[in-house]
C-alpha cells in the first residue's frame, strides 16, 4: 500500500518464498524476511530481489532496517538479547496523552545494549500480587530504543507481535491489566531469574547472561512510614536477600520495625517530613511518577534510589526524553 493502507496491491515477483515472515521498510526500500533469504525491493515492493550469499542460514525470520545507509539487523535465536533499563514509571495521576492517564512503564535499550528483546520479562510485585506485566517476542530493539507499555487501556495493541513495521519508540497497550499501586511497589526486569539466588538452567541463553539475565529492578515508595506485612514478607524482603547488586536496601526490613528506613530506600512519589530527602529527589505530593536521568544508562548496576526522581504529570511523557534534573 501507498496510500496508508486503504488499499493494496499483492506482489510475489522476486520473492525467495511467500510466507514473508517479517517486513522493514527504509525510504523506498522495502526487506522481506522469507524461508528462503531476504528478499529487497527497491521500488516500495512492486518487485524483490533475492538474496542467499553470505545468510548463516536462508530460513529468516526476523528483519529490521535502520539508518540511512538501511543496515539490516536479523531477529532469531542466534540473535544477541538487548541490554535494557527501566527508564520511567507513572503509577497515579498520570498525564493524558500515549496512555490515557493510565498507568506506565517506559523501558530503554542501553547505548551499547542492541539486540533482540526475545524473551524479555517485566514483573510487578507488591504486597498483593507478583505479576508478569508483559514478556517481548523475537524483535530487534536498536541502542537507545525507547518501549513503554500502558496498561487498562481501551483497545489492545502489541507492535512487537503483530507489528507490520517495527519501529521505535514504540507503544504497547495492554487492556485487561489492574494498575499498579499508588503506595508501594517494585518492578523486576528480565530474560532468566528474578533473583541473583535463583537456580537457573545456564544451557538457556537467557539464563546464561550476567546476573542470570536479570537487567533492572526498582522499588518506589510514597514514604507515608508504614508498610505492610505482606509488602515486607514479599518484595522487599526478596530485594534485599536477592537484587542487592540492582537496588541495594542495607537493612533487612521487619514489618513494624524499620518500615520508615526501608521506604527511605525506595524511590520516591510523594513528599514525606525530610525537606533534605524532599529537595534532593525532588519528592512532591502531586508527583505523577519517577524517571531516571537522561544521562543515566544504568551503568552503575547499584544505583538505587540515586539515579531516579520524582516528577509531575506535566513532566512525565512516555517515549520522549527525560527530564532534565
Amino acid at each position: 500500500s501507498i496510500n496508508g493502507g486503504n488499499t493494496f496491491n499483492n506482489s510475489t515477483s522476486g520473492l525467495g518464498g511467500n510466507d514473508v515472515r517479517s517486513l522493514s521498510v527504509s525510504g523506498t526500500t522495502v526487506y522481506a524476511a522469507t524461508s528462503n533469504g531476504i528478499s529487497i525491493s527497491i521500488n516500495n515492493g512492486t518487485s524483490f530481489t533475492n538474496a542467499i550469499a553470505g545468510l548463516g542460514s536462508s530460513n529468516t525470520n526476523g528483519i529490521f532496517a535502520s539508518g540511512s545507509t538501511s543496515t539490516i539487523h536479523f531477529s532469531g535465536y542466534s540473535a544477541a538479547r538487548a541490554s535494557v533499563i527501566i527508564n520511567e514509571v507513572c503509577v497515579t495521576d498520570c498525564p493524558t496523552g500515549t496512555f490515557n492517564s493510565k498507568d506506565w512503564v517506559e523501558l530503554k535499550v542501553k547505548p551499547s545494549g542492541a539486540g533482540s528483546l526475545r524473551g524479555l520479562k517485566l514483573y510487578y510485585y507488591d504486597e498483593s500480587e507478583f505479576r508478569l506485566v508483559y514478556e517481548f517476542s523475537d524483535v530487534y530493539a536498536p541502542a537507545n530504543s525507547l518501549i513503554a507499555v500502558g496498561l487498562a487501556q481501551a483497545a489492545e495493541s502489541r507492535p512487537d507481535r503483530n507489528g507490520a513495521t517495527v519501529a521505535y519508540p514504540m507503544a504497547i497497550t495492554l487492556r485487561d491489566t489492574a494498575a499498579f499501586g499508588a503506595t508501594d511497589g517494585t518492578f523486576i526486569l528480565t530474560y532468566c531469574a528474578t533473583g541473583e539466588n535463583d537456580t537457573v538452567d545456564t544451557a538457556q541463553p537467557g539464563c546464561a547472561l550476567p546476573y542470570k539475565g536479570i537487567q533492572d529492578a526498582l522499588y518506589y515508595s510514597n514514604r507515608d512510614g508504614t508498610l505492610t506485612q505482606p509488602m515486607v514478607a514479599g518484595p522487599l524482603n526478596h530485594f534485599y536477600s536477592n537484587l542487592q547488586s540492582f537496588w541495594p536496601i542495607s537493612e533487612r526490613p521487619v514489618f513494624g520495625l524499620n518500615d520508615r528506613n526501608t521506604q527511605l530506600t525506595g524511590s520516591c512519589i510523594a513528599a514525606d517530613s525530610s525537606s533534605t530527602e524532599n529537595s534532593t529527589y525532588l519528592c512532591t505530593n502531586s508527583g505523577a511518577g519517577i524517571a531516571r536521568s537522561s544521562a543515566d544508562t544504568g551503568a552503575v548496576r547499584n544505583a538505587g534510589k540515586t539515579g531516579w526522581r520524582n516528577y509531575t504529570r506535566t513532566a512525565m511523557t512516555p517515549n520522549a526524553a527525560n527530564a532534565t534534573w
